[in-house]
């Protein structure tokens, strides 16, 4: 099989369309991501039990359950029950809730790695926990954990750079889509 230059030339535009859509869902799905993972990697440090509890199953069960399991129970399922969405925000909330489960082991890593003593200086100088978590602890783990956030960015980048269920040619459908 040769190389057909006019054939790539007429796949550049589709190309380029697929490339905006995998960029909009990468930069969407990373920061509801980050925001749904310093939220659960803070919450399970929190001391309460139950919810420690909560976010422990959140992150078990995201990490446990392929992507493409979440994107076919949204996409297919949830229309069963009444719920009708469109495969972009589909796909913006089954990244963003996988994505947020390993940026929330990845935050609760990073405060950990940070000295206990760091807590008790600031809780002795009178502030509160949720204070010396967001003045003192969180911005001293934010940098041990940028790598891994990166880590995690690239991965989802890989995980969106398919198209739109509703967009594939019959052609180029995969198997379970025919």
């Amino acid at each position: 099989m040769d190389f057909e230059l006019s054939l790539f030339l007429q796949s550049l535009p589709a190309l380029a369309k697929g490339a905006v859509v995998t960029a909009e869902l990468t930069v969407i799905s990373i920061l509801i991501g980050a925001l749904i993972g310093t939220i659960v990697g803070v919450g399970r440090l929190s001391g309460r039990p139950v919810l420690e509890w909560l976010l422990a199953g959140y992150v078990t069960l995201m990490r446990g359950v392929p992507l493409l399991v979440t994107l076919l129970f949204l996409y297919y399922g949830l229309p069963s029950v009444g719920v009708r969405l469109d495969a972009f925000t589909v796909a913006i909330i089954a990244l963003s809730i996988t994505s947020g489960a390993y940026i929330g082991e990845i935050v609760r890593a990073g405060i950990q790695s940070i000295d206990p003593g760091q807590m008790r200086a600031a809780r002795s100088l009178g502030m509160s926990w949720a204070g010396a978590m967001r003045r003192i602890i969180l911005p001293q783990a934010m940098r041990r954990v940028l790598p891994p956030l990166t880590n995690e960015a690239l991965t989802l980048l890989k995980n969106t750079s398919w198209s739109r269920p509703s967009r594939w040619p019959i052609c180029c459908a995969p198997a379970w889509r025919s």
